[in-house]
């Protein structure tokens, strides 16, 4: 569930002081938002660089366009609430491929539904996926997901996330296969003292349960994961460069033996 949800955002619900901190959108910091986001996978250079444009209304979120995908937010107060992903063709029409449906509970995310596959002979989809959050407390946070049966709406339970955070920062996922209590993946996240791409865009702060990276105060530096097939610690290091505000211009992802896998560059 954790990646499909990265792939639908193309982009990754903490503290309702977090929310408090984004209705500050009035001061110039507040302004200061990724409008380009570029990508490129260093082993195959001549493939055609990802290239996304981030639309905004003050510091709401309007639209990311790409070549091929469209994504459309919706916002109610300082939440979004919903996310629509399209399919843009040659011709310039579109088809609407996937959405996340997200319900919020005392400046919380409490719950989303992930629809995908969207076609004429499938008009609600062809997958779906519910996710439900708990927040234990401020610093830990439990995530069920489930498989939808489209025909039946019988929900199967999937899998398990608890997720610990240091301030808004994840700093701990660990993912559990149904009602194991021991993880089959555990990952750890060190960070930088710098400000992430996502700091001043509105209702960003609510999903970093989702989409672990863009809530977070500042930028994951160092990952280091476990798996229940091999115990020892796999790591891997990401690289900043920063702007005179703090912010990162490029980013440089490390795989193994610290090699550039990826090369990430932010215009704001």
């Amino acid at each position: 569930m954790k990646k499909l949800l990265f792939l639908f955002s193309a982009l990754t619900i903490v503290l309702t002081s977090c929310a408090n901190d984004d209705d500050n959108s009035s001061s110039e910091e507040n302004y200061i938002l990724p409008k380009i986001f570029s990508d490129g996978d260093i082993d195959f250079p001549n493939h055609q660089k990802r290239k996304i444009t981030n639309t905004f209304s003050g510091n709401k979120l309007v639209s990311s366009v790409e070549e091929n995908f469209k994504t459309l937010y919706t916002y109610e107060g300082n939440a979004i609430v919903k996310e629509e992903l399209f399919l843009v063709f040659s011709d310039n029409s579109e088809r609407k491929f996937s959405e996340v449906l997200r319900v919020y509970e005392n400046g919380k995310l409490k719950s989303s539904i992930e629809r995908m596959g969207f076609n004429a002979k499938k008009p609600n989809g062809q997958d779906a996926y519910r996710a439900e959050y708990t927040h234990v407390s401020d610093k830990l946070i439990a995530l069920v997901t489930y498989s939808i049966n489209l025909k039946t709406e019988v929900e199967t339970k999937m899998d398990t996330v608890v997720m610990t955070f240091n301030g808004t920062n994840l700093i701990k996922y660990q993912s559990f296969v149904l009602n194991s209590t021991t993880p089959i993946v555990t990952e750890l996240y060190e960070y930088d003292t710098k400000n992430r791409p996502h700091k001043n865009v509105l209702g960003f702060n609510f999903l970093n349960v989702s989409y672990p990276g863009f809530g977070n105060s500042n930028n994951v530096i160092k990952k280091t994961v476990t798996n229940e097939h091999i115990k020892t610690p796999t790591t891997f290091l990401i690289n900043f460069t920063y702007n005179d505000k703090g912010y990162p211009t490029r980013i440089l992802s490390l795989g193994f033996g610290n090699k550039v896998e990826e090369n990430h560059e932010y215009t704001y």
